[in-house]
């Protein structure tokens, strides 16, 4: 029930489809039996009986060798969903502690390799090979900490991708950006008009899975640019109308990539983030 309840609440955006809901509710109770296990496993290395140790973890492969493979392999299909492309692996702050994270998992899987092929079957052979096994059992759930403390920070910080596609309709030498994404079940289209340095329209429709549109507490979008050296600056938008929110400014008066994120305040218990990567093109160099 609490990995089923993920589906709906979970970090991982955007669930559009129940093929993705489904891969997060098997990633999670993959993941909660292998960590589930290693108490247990510790516990039997206890035991003096290295026979018995040795049939339980025999038991125990057969089942891990199906589970491990269906966690990495849902982890890395919902990693390419959320990051979108191998540069945002390397260049935004999500993509690089999903590397940290997914790293730490190899090195679990190569403690878990260790322990299959090496540890338990010189378990019959002395008690030096049980203390081996207790060992690399504890290195397994001591990286597995760490596999969750990067899991919850991952969940502070909006995925590169997540859906963000963008489009552009030129009108003569004004152009509208429109940039879609999504924020847990919230689907968010941001309209930026014209695109140029200077005066624009910044405008963001948020609605559901189903296309129904979804009105929110309020919206603050921070508007800065790492790559020109703009720090962030916060502006509350303006409700229109059901779901739609605007704000018009001259803050986006430098040419280049901007990165805008929205702070989303879905209801007094939720808040969701979102962002939006803006490229704001110089009209004198375009005409």
């Amino acid at each position: 029930m609490v990995a089923a309840s993920f589906a709906f609440t979970g970090h991982t955006v955007p669930w559009d489809s129940l093929w993705l809901s489904g891969l997060l509710v098997l990633h999670l109770l993959a993941i909660a039996f292998w960590a589930g296990a290693f108490w247990p496993l510790l516990v039997a290395t206890r035991h003096s009986d290295r026979n018995g140790v040795a049939q339980l973890m025999a038991a125990f492969s057969v089942v891990a060798t199906i589970v491990v493979p269906l966690l990495a392999g849902a982890g890395l299909v919902m990693a390419w969903r959320l990051v979108g492309s191998w540069s945002a692996l390397a260049t935004t702050a999500y993509g690089l502690i999903l590397l940290v994270k997914i790293l730490i998992v190899a090195g679990m899987l190569a403690l878990a390799a260790l322990n299959k092929w090496r540890f338990v079957p010189t378990l019959r052979q002395g008690k030096d090979a049980l203390e081996r096994l207790r060992r690399s059992i504890l290195g397994e759930a001591a990286l597995a900490v760490v596999v969750f403390i990067a899991t919850a920070v991952l969940t502070s910080v909006p995925p590169p991708a997540g859906g963000n596609t963008a489009e552009y309709i030129r009108h003569g030498f004004n152009s509208n950006q429109i940039i879609h994404t999504s924020a847990g079940s919230l689907n968010l289209m941001l309209t930026v008009t014209p695109a140029d340095a200077g005066e624009n329209i910044i405008e963001l429709k948020v609605s559901g899975i189903d296309g129904a549109t979804i009105d929110i507490q309020s919206v603050t979008l921070n508007l800065g640019s790492p790559d020109l050296g703009i720090e962030n600056l916060p502006r509350v938008m303006t409700r229109t109308g059901a779901g739609s929110y605007r704000h018009d400014g001259p803050e986006l008066a430098v040419p280049g990539r901007w990165r805008l994120n929205a702070d989303l305040l879905v209801s007094d218990f939720e808040k969701r983030t979102a962002e939006f990567i803006v490229d704001i093109k110089d009209k004198h160099r375009l005409r």
